[in-house]
Parts: structure tokens; sequence; C-alpha cells
């Protein structure tokens, strides 16, 4: 894809996503803030600032059919993976659909895809009217993506909370403090790492059918994983398909997800039961 896009860097943003759609007409739009104050997750989840933050949102056309374009947040994923581990020297795992983990599985980052017809993540096949009518669709990938949280909240992290990135020898990305023991990065560094960002979903996006499977593959937290989907689904996930969907191998066989929210278990057995709002964001 044509990877000339307008760049709009704001200090503070009611949503990037809501920006990029009162921006953007044929070419396309990023915009990047390290606040906002109205922000979304998938299905309407809350939106928690870290300490230093960084909420992206890249729009553009996309002509594909509808059943492929679930495979952009997959795409946009590893792209943001790669940026991360190029400029500050961490490892990252994948979650299905939109998670972005850490060594230890805590959540430092999501993906929100949105088309003219709502949300559209790999787990959320929508007709709509998507592609349809020989028209492209109006795609806009968020990434929300937490970069120094001095006391994150149980289960979510941030990309400075590893070792190798406070190590002064290594190219370190910070600069100043926020307060007491929390720092922020270097806005050069910052917007190094959105233009990046950007560049690579819009250069991974090509035709439809092509996309970085076996990549996505490599860096996948979910393949080879017992998880859980709502209501009651347990079973191992085993790869991800053409189309992005979570191939399952279950006690009554093989199946692939496309909807409900997934969780990785460490065995048979579910390690804690959903929350109310888990239930809630698996049933769209």
């Amino acid at each position: 894809m044509k990877t000339d896009y307008e760049f709009v860097y704001l200090p503070s943003v009611a949503s990037t996503q809501d920006e990029v759609r009162s921006r953007m007409r044929r070419s396309p739009v990023v915009v990047a803030s390290r606040f906002q104050t109205a922000g979304r997750g998938r299905r309407g989840a809350e939106w928690v600032n870290a300490d230093d933050a960084m909420a992206l949102s890249v729009g553009f056309l996309l002509d594909w059919p509808p059943a492929e374009i679930p495979i952009v947040t997959l795409i946009a994923g590893v792209a943001v993976v790669e940026a991360l581990e190029a400029t500050s020297r961490v490892t990252l795992r994948l979650k299905w659909p939109n998670d972005i983990l850490d060594a230890d599985e805590n959540k430092v980052g999501g993906i929100l895809t949105e088309t003219d017809s709502g949300d559209l993540n790999a787990g959320d096949l929508n007709e709509g009217e998507i592609g349809q009518g020989g028209g492209a669709a109006r795609v806009v990938v968020g990434i929300g993506l937490n970069l120094a949280w001095s006391d994150p909240p149980a289960g979510m992290s941030s990309i400075t909370g590893h070792p190798q990135d406070t190590d002064p020898n290594a190219g370190e990305p910070l600069a100043g403090e926020l307060g007491t023991g929390r720092l922020k990065w270097s806005d050069e560094a910052w917007l190094d790492l959105a233009e990046q960002i950007a560049t690579r979903i819009l250069e991974s996006i090509g035709k439809p059918g092509e996309w970085p499977r076996h990549r996505y593959r490599q860096l996948s937290a979910t393949i080879g994983s017992q998880i859980t989907w709502h209501p009651d689904g347990l079973g191992m996930a085993t790869d991800v398909d053409d189309q992005g969907g979570l191939v399952v191998a279950t006690d009554k066989g093989e199946i692939v997800l496309r909807s409900g929210t997934v969780w990785s278990v460490s065995g048979a057995t579910l390690s804690r039961s959903p929350t109310e709002g888990e239930r809630d964001s698996s049933q769209g």
C-alpha cells in the first residue's frame, strides 16, 4: 500500500480514532497523542492512560472482501511488535486477536480496528457494508501502548518495565521524569516509534490474502496454549487460518473461532472465572 501519509501529533485529544475520521479524505492519515480523554478499547472497554502512553490511529481506504478485513488487526500487531523490538529491545508476544503482551504475559498494549461499519477484529467478522458495492472501506487502526507506568493495575505492564530498558548502555529511549519514579520517553524517541509503527502497518497492507501469517505464528502467545472462550468453550489453540481466525482443537473436533473473548490458561481447568466485563465484551 502507498505509505505517504499525513502525520498529526496532538499532546492531548479526545480520541485519535475520531480525529482520523474527521481529517481523512482519500489519502492515509495518522494521528498520535500521549493522552486521550475519551479513548475506547475493543467493544467499548474502558480506556486507561499510563504514566506515559501512546495512542496512535492509522486511517486508510481498503478495497478488500469483507472476510479479509479482520486480518488488518493481526497485521497491525506484527507491525507494532517489530517496531517496539527494534527501538526498545523488549520481547513481546501477541494474544489473539488484539492484545500485546510482555514476556510475563502482562498486557502492554492493544489494537482496535474500526471500519465504516464499526469494530472489526480477527475475532469479530461483521458483514455490514464493508467493501461491498465496489467501493473501498475506510479502515482506522487504533493502537494503545503503555510506554512507562510506575504502578500499573494487575495484569498490566509497560514497555519500560523490563530490565533491558534501564540498561544505560542499551540505547535507552527514556528521558526525564513525570514525577517520583515515573519515567517518560523522549519526544524524539516517541515520535520515531509512532512513525515506525504507522509506516510498517501501511507497508504491510497489500492484496487480500497477503499478510505475514508465518511471522504472526512466531509471535503468538495464544497458539500452543489451552484457551477458554465465552460462554464455556475450552480447547487448544493450534493455528490461525488464512482469514485470521483462531484454529482450536477441542474434544469434539477442530473449530475456528471468529468471535468471543479468549484468554490463556495454564491447564485444562480455568485459573479464574471471567469477570462481568469480560462476559459483556464477548457478546458484541
